[in-house]
């Protein structure tokens, strides 16, 4: 299902920029 897809993307997005956060967090 591409809603599936878009809903996945979307998980993974959310976690990249959140690791993303926490790395300029740290400096």
């Amino acid at each position: 299902n591409e809603s599936v897809g878009i809903k996945s993307l979307v998980s993974g997005t959310k976690i990249m920029l959140g690791l993303a956060c926490d790395m300029l967090a740290v400096k």
